[in-house]
Formats: structure tokens, C-alpha cells, sequence
């Protein structure tokens, strides 16, 4: 007899991470574009799309200084307007910078 290692894609096994992300609030300053993509209405296009404005936008001289510091900032991603920010809002997370928002 044979024993086979089943292994679930690393997308499968990663299925329920993604739902506790939604939950728990996405900070689009650190997510993967895999996991924007889980967003209600972004998918792999806009996700990667953020991804490549954070990454275009970033501080040189502080790279952890957070490009998006409110849902209104991805407004400035080609593709997002208000109605999306809208939906997406209130999955997302940011982090505190002491001010208010």
C-alpha cells in the first residue's frame, strides 16, 4: 500500500486567511496584491495596481511611512473612485498615526 501526501494549493490553503483578513481589516500599505484582491470589487488588476502605486509612492528616505492613511487616499489609484472606496472602506484597516482622521 501506497500513502500519497495531499498538499492544498498554497491559493486553498491560504482561502481561510483571506476571509480572517476581511474580517480583521486589510492595511493596503502592507498587503500583498493577493490579498487586496479580496476586496468586494477590486480583484487581480486594481490589487495589483495598488500594490504598484504604494510601492511607486513610498518614502525614500522612510519607506514605512504609510502611503494610504485613509480610505479616501486610494482615490488616487487609477481605477479607484468614490463608490469603490466606499465598498472597500470598511474592510480596511490603517495604521495610527496619532492624528486624527
Amino acid at each position: 500500500t501506497s500513502s500519497y501526501d495531499i498538499h492544498p494549493s498554497p491559493e486553498a490553503s491560504s482561502a481561510a486567511g483571506h476571509q480572517h483578513h476581511l474580517q480583521t481589516g486589510i492595511d493596503p500599505n502592507t498587503a500583498r496584491w493577493f490579498e487586496l484582491a479580496q476586496l468586494p470589487g477590486i480583484g487581480e488588476t486594481l490589487a495589483r495596481r495598488m500594490e504598484d502605486f504604494r510601492r511607486r509612492n513610498q518614502s525614500e528616505g522612510n519607506p514605512t511611512e504609510p502611503v494610504f492613511r485613509k480610505p479616501a487616499d486610494l482615490a488616487q489609484v487609477k481605477g479607484i473612485g468614490e463608490k469603490t472606496v466606499r465598498r472597500i472602506g470598511p474592510f480596511l484597516r490603517f495604521p495610527d498615526s496619532g492624528a486624527p482622521r
